[in-house]
């Protein structure tokens, strides 16, 4: 919480919720009181955000005619062992604080997105990946912004960096991977 409240400069407005409304009825509890806004911006509780990130995005956003972008961070997908993998053969939007790379879609944690291109709420299922398949039924315009690295923890409850959490799995799991972070 201490590390909430010292983003004070940046952030107009904290709410904690007493319940836990699962990641997609946190999200459309969001969206529904942010309707008049014209920029919003997420970040999940296991995400580290560097000072300075929100400004940074919200320029390369007003700056690029997206609908929303993620910052860049480690990915370690099945396709994808590099960042250079994923941006490979992607557009590239350039911006006066970085380059965007256009995307099918993002993640849902350290994105800046236009209020408005948000028509819907999430899915109700309570699916942790709510905004991957909300963003299959309704495209939007995106991409991965290199001005600013966010990271991710492991979701596992040992609060490890998510590249160092993956290579523990791969090498546990037998497989071996060449990670160049």
């Amino acid at each position: 919480m201490d590390y909430l409240l010292g983003m004070t400069q940046e952030v107009t407005t904290i709410h904690f919720e007493k319940d836990n409304l699962g990641v997609t009825g946190a999200m459309n509890w969001f969206l529904d009181r942010t309707k008049k806004d014209k920029y919003i911006a997420k970040v999940d509780n296991d995400t580290i955000v560097p000072e300075g990130w929100l400004t940074k995005m919200q320029t390369a956003l007003q700056e690029s005619k997206l609908d929303g972008i993620q910052a860049q961070h480690h990915f370690l997908i099945r396709r994808f062992n590099t960042w250079e993998d994923l941006i490979a053969g992607t557009e590239k939007i350039e911006t006066t604080v970085g380059n965007i790379f256009k995307f099918a879609h993002i993640g849902g944690s350290g994105i800046v997105l236009r209020r408005n291109a948000v028509i819907a709420h999430m899915p109700e299922e309570k699916l942790l990946f709510g905004w991957g398949v909300y963003q299959q039924k309704y495209p939007l315009s995106v991409g991965f912004f290199d001005g600013v690295f966010i990271e991710l923890l492991d979701r596992s409850d040992y609060n490890i960096t998510a590249p160092t959490a993956d290579i523990d799995y791969l090498a546990a799991t037998g497989r071996k991977i060449e990670v160049n972070l």
